[in-house]
């Protein structure tokens, strides 16, 4: 009998006569990269599973962390945004490097990834492909080729029921195959507290500091929050305080139009500070009051969950997989996309009455830790992965001839 996914232990004997190859988009870090290392750590460290993550460009934190977490890591280009012969001929690297590898199961992660290995699974000699839809809808593919992905596609995870119904709704994937299992994050413990944490960024205690985890991208909505961020400015100038706006994240090619952007609205430089990608955000928003997420689309933040489970407010653009993350009792404090006059409303409300800011923080660390921790997504998705192999039947992995 399989086993359930969301009750019991993985079975660590069955799990660890596997290779599993976890395909990223890259091996940069964002919320995608961040999810699949820390399950390729527990099935590594838990499971005794064999672990691969490949990435198809940008080698930076992400594989700096497998590298560090003993995780076997590479790029292997495979040109998912590039005209079709240059596409084919990464397609067809892919399944030379998989037929080498020989993993028993390929766990792609983003949407290029999904729709590459979807493709291409069956010819790599792997058992089985599972699908990972990290965000609603936001990466998309030629249409033609994600249809015929997800028709060769045998089991979908969604992080998000917005998720699970852009799969079913846009992609027709058919609804008994998907699965949500939803994004973890970690407890921190070894975080300085506010006054150390606002020393390393040199923000003053005084300051009142709201705090965007996020790279800077056209997905996200940064020029929202910049342009709201002159009317907090202005208010809370007015009743003799001060507000910093921290920026975290990697440039993705947005940073000099926020630049810009702040000039003409007259904001002065110090309004905003840009830390650039940081290895432990979690550390900015330490030193900060509130987290603010504005964005375009949004999947299961980890940046939101990452400042709910430190007890942060959260402000952010009202859209169905933000009301998820933060569940009715703080979906209050998201404005509708694009409103930089009612986001700078909530923002200057949270900020200006530190025991509201308490009582939501409070309700949001109960809400991540009851339902968004780290072991949760593990075990579930640990889970999932053995059942499968039972139902499938897959045999111990061969030797790879890397």
């Amino acid at each position: 009998m399989a086993v359930d996914i969301t009750t019991g232990n993985p079975p660590q004997e069955l799990l660890s006569r596997l290779r599993v190859l976890i395909v990223n988009q890259s091996l940069e870090m964002g919320g995608a990269e961040r999810q699949s290392l820390y399950l390729a750590r527990y099935l590594k460290d838990e499971m005794g599973v064999e672990v691969h993550v490949w990435g198809s460009h940008l080698a930076g934190l992400a594989m700096e962390r497998c590298r560090e977490w003993g995780i076997e890591c590479r790029i292997v280009p495979m040109f998912y945004d590039s005209p079709f012969v240059a596409f084919t001929a990464g397609a067809g690297r892919f399944v030379a490097e998989c037929r080498r590898l020989r993993p028993s199961i390929i766990l792609p992660y983003t949407h290029p990834a999904n729709v590459m290995c979807a493709l291409t699974w069956r010819s790599t000699g792997a058992s089985v492909c599972i699908w990972n839809q990290r965000d609603p809808g936001q990466q998309r593919f030629v249409l033609r080729l994600e249809k015929l992905a997800v028709k060769a596609t045998p089991y979908f995870v969604a992080n998000s029921n917005e998720g699970a119904a852009f799969l079913t709704g846009e992609l027709d994937a058919d609804p008994r195959l998907v699965r949500v299992i939803r994004n973890g994050v970690p407890i921190p413990t070894d975080l300085p507290d506010k006054h150390e944490a606002r020393r390393e960024f040199d923000i003053p205690d005084d300051a009142l500091v709201a705090c965007m985890v996020a790279n800077l991208h056209s997905g996200k909505d940064h020029a929202t929050l910049v342009t709201a961020w002159k009317q907090v400015r202005e208010e809370l100038a007015a009743v003799g305080r001060r507000a910093l706006l921290v920026l975290a994240g990697r440039d993705g090619g947005e940073r000099k139009r926020l630049v810009r952007l702040a000039e003409e609205l007259g904001l002065e430089p110090a309004a905003i500070r840009y830390t650039g990608q940081m290895n432990r955000p979690d550390r900015a928003f330490r030193a900060a009051d509130i987290c603010v997420q504005s964005t375009k689309h949004e999947g299961c933040s980890n940046s939101v969950l990452e400042a709910m489970i430190l007890g942060l407010p959260v402000v952010g653009t009202d859209l169905p997989s933000m009301r998820e993350t933060l569940g009715e009792a703080s979906s209050d404090w998201l404005a509708p996309p694009y409103d930089a006059d009612g986001l700078a409303r909530l923002i200057i409300r949270l900020l200006l009455d530190e025991e509201l800011r308490r009582r939501v923080g409070r309700a949001n660390r109960t809400r991540a830790s009851r339902l968004f921790s780290l072991e949760s997504m593990c075990v579930n998705t640990t889970n999932l992965i053995a059942s499968i192999a039972q139902e499938r039947r897959i045999p111990p992995s061969r030797p790879c001839r890397i």
